[in-house]
Order: structure tokens, then sequence, then C-alpha cells
């Protein structure tokens, strides 16, 4: 039975844009990398909450996580757009190795952010987490960034307005670096560079002089379950620009899901075949399409805002792996849940926090439910699975899985997930292929 989460407490969280995934890594023989990189690598992926995650807390009910990561996926839906960079929960945490030899980092993997970073020693103040801090001494080929920033090829390169770089050649030669994200938290410290080490148990890869931020102040709603941010935003600072991968691709298991699902990169993240549909993709500080329709059994709503029609029936969307729920216009939800009301032969239910259509249990998904199918640009057409789109919330209501928004329309991960996503940066081109991601 597919779940999703109802409000609750986010004391702990860190809040962060993207796209985000958790990605369990276990090290076997190491392949360096360097000059023009033409890798392919694939890591398993792990929900933070599965039960597979190291991070899982056995102490917290199915319904006590699902309103942890609800209260994550509210705050993100708020924040996204209005900030380059964004906070969050972590829905998916990637283990990354820093320095030589390498020490493991599980972090958030974070489509909207550019910069990685991780706490470093010695702290001025770092967060609680359950990975200590990364010890520079450690390693035989760390080393910082010593030249002004107009040395840099990368930082050259940098315009994000909320990361801010000085030098200080007087008193120690080093650029640092401060990222203030939209809620309050912060990470700050020198920029530093080292080798970064990344793959799965059987192929393993190496890649030299990775930038990165070396984090001695790090504060604001971090999550206990990570050490820091891995930026896959398309910009050129970015774990993906860095390593020069062009594309990449996620299968998403379902939540709960004791079988790991996969992120690839390079040319395992070709997704092709059968099944395959695709539409352009828009890359600016995210990754996103242009979303024409959504159809409810055999009645189509165009894309619409604020009552009207805009740009001849298609809007923006956020393609978003941190996210879990789906958040669309308020008008063009309002008038979905008309149609399903309808179609739907039960009485609502009220009272289900900020969920707006909920029904009792007795909703049989492949009976009651008529399909809805998202509809983008370029003849690219996804249907929600029946348990995905109401799912169980509680242990007396099924929920749409769909929420209003005032900000950026974002599609979540839950409604990604049993299908191959593929990103082709170079092409522009986003793909969808539906498949058993525990099979992936």
């Amino acid at each position: 039975m597919q779940s999703c989460q109802k409000l609750g407490s986010f004391s702990s969280s860190l809040l962060v844009a993207l796209i985000s995934i958790a990605i369990i890594i276990t090290c076997s023989i190491i392949h360096p990398v360097a000059g023009n990189y033409n890798v392919s690598f694939s890591v398993d992926l792990i929900h933070r909450d599965s039960p597979k995650s190291p991070f899982y807390n056995h102490n917290l009910s199915r319904f006590e996580r699902l309103d942890l990561a609800m209260q994550h996926a509210q705050i993100r839906s708020r924040l996204i757009g209005k900030s380059g960079l964004i906070l969050d929960g972590g829905e998916y945490l990637m283990k990354v190795s820093y320095g030589t030899p390498p020490f493991d980092f599980f972090s958030i993997v974070d489509t909207g952010s550019e910069l990685s970073w991780i706490q470093c020693l010695p702290c001025t103040h770092c967060f609680r987490s359950k990975t200590s801090p990364f010890n520079p001494k450690k390693s035989r080929t760390f080393k910082y960034v010593p030249h002004p920033l107009t040395d840099d090829q990368f930082l050259l390169q940098e315009k994000e307005k909320n990361i801010s770089y000085s030098y200080k050649p007087k008193s120690i030669e080093y650029t640092s670096y401060s990222i203030e994200y939209e809620d309050g938290s912060y990470s700050r410290g020198e920029l530093a560079r080292d080798t970064v080490t990344v793959g799965n148990r059987i192929h393993l890869v190496s890649f030299p002089d990775f930038l990165f931020g070396c984090g001695r102040d790090n504060g604001g709603r971090f999550s206990e379950t990570a050490a820091g941010i891995v930026g896959f935003a398309p910009q050129p600072d970015s774990f993906i620009s860095q390593l020069k991968i062009t594309n990449f691709a996620y299968c998403l298991a379902p939540y709960g899901s004791t079988t790991a699902g996969r992120i690839s990169f390079g040319r395992e993240a070709v997704v092709s075949g059968p099944g395959v549909v695709s539409t352009p993709l828009i890359l600016d500080q995210y990754y996103n399409v242009m979303l024409k329709e959504i159809s409810v059994g055999n009645i189509k709503v165009k894309y619409f805002q604020d009552g009207i029609t805009i740009n001849g029936g298609a809007g923006k969307i956020l393609i978003d792996s941190g996210t879990q729920l789906t958040y669309l216009p308020k008008p063009l939800l309002s008038k979905i849940q008309g149609i399903l009301r309808q179609k739907i032969r039960l009485r609502p239910v009220r009272n289900q926090g900020h969920y707006t259509l909920c029904y009792p249990l007795s909703l049989r998904n492949y009976g009651d439910v008529p399909k809805i199918t998202f509809h983008f640009n370029g003849g690219a057409n996804l249907q929600l699975n029946p348990s995905i789109a109401f799912c169980k919330i509680s242990s007396s209501a099924k929920c749409l899985s769909l929420l209003p928004t005032d900000d950026t329309p974002i599609f979540g991960h839950m409604a990604q997930q049993n299908v191959l996503v593929g990103f082709d940066i170079d092409k522009k081109k986003l793909s969808f292929k539906p498949m058993d991601c525990t099979r992936y």
C-alpha cells in the first residue's frame, strides 16, 4: 500500500531545494579519473526513512515518519523559487567519500543547490550530526583554495546571489564562502579541493581536485542524518558539472520498500527502449518542464493560473526529487478536485490536516479512482498510479497527493516512484519510462 505523509514536527530538519536522494554505497576497488571525464557509474538509492537506511528510526511509527516528511514538503514548496538555495530535511542522501584515504559522508542531494559542502574540523559551530566532521589534516590530497576569487576558473562563473566569497590575503590565505538559506540556516567556512569518491560495491570512481566548502560554522534547521550538501543544480560549480556529467537518471523505489532503487550517471543513465516518453528540459537554477494539461478520466484540464490560461495552455513545473508530494496552482487543482468529486461516488472526509480532498479507506484505488494523467510538452504523458494519486495517510483516510500552492509548482518524488527519470543536460531533454524500480 502506497503511503504519503501528514504534517508533523520538523524541528531538526534541514530544508534544501532539490531535487534531493538517499544513496548508500559500499566500497571496493577505486578507479581514479582525471582530465576529460568520460565515465559511467551507478549508486544504490535508498530513502532516508527506508528500513535499509542507516538513519532509520525504529521508534517512529509509519505515520509519524509520514508526518515528518510531509512537513518538509510543505515548507520546501513555499520557499523553493524564492531563493536560489533552499534547505530541506533531505528525503534522500548520497554517500560521498572525501579525501585520501577516503572518509565517508552521507550528504543531502539537492538539485536546487550548486556548491557542495560538508562540516569540517575544527568547528566554530557545527550542528549535531550522526557523522563526525571531516578532518582535513587526515587527508593527503586536501588543499585550500589559496588564490583570490578571480584566479579560480569555477568561481569566475559563480553568479548565485545567496553565495558570497571573500579573500583574506593578510591573515590566512584562503577564499572563504558564506551560504545563507531562506529559512535562516547557513554554512560558512573555506573553499577547498580534495579527491571525492563515489560509486557502488563493484565499481568506485574517484575525482581529484573537487571544489567544495569546508564548513566551520553551520547552523539552523539541520537534520542529524546529514553531514552537508551535494549540489546537483545545472550550474558551473555543482557536483555534476565538476564531474563533467551531462546525463543522469534515477529510479525511485516505492516508499517503505526494503529494496533499493538506483541513480546512474554517464552512459549507464541513458533512458531508452519501449515505453519511453520525453519532454524538453528547461534549465535555470533548477530542472523544469512545461505542463500542458492534466486529464481526469476522459476530461482534460488545461494549465491555468489565477483563473486564466497562460502560455497557450502550458506552465512551467519544477521536477524535484526532494519534495514528496506534487504542488499545483490553486485554480488548476480546484478544477481537478471538482471533477474527482463528481466521478468518485463516495462522501469525502474532512479534518485531514493540509490535505484538501480525502475519502474513507473504503475507496478502491483501482475501482473508484479515475485515471489521472499529466500531459507535458512534446507528447510526454505520465499516468499516476492510483495508489499514488490517493494514498493512505492515516488509519482512517486516503487523500489526494496533489496539493495547492501560490508559489512554484512542483512535480514531487512520489509521482516519480516506479518511473525511470532521465536528465539529458546536453540535449535539454527529460525522459520517463515506467518500470519496477526495485528491479532496476
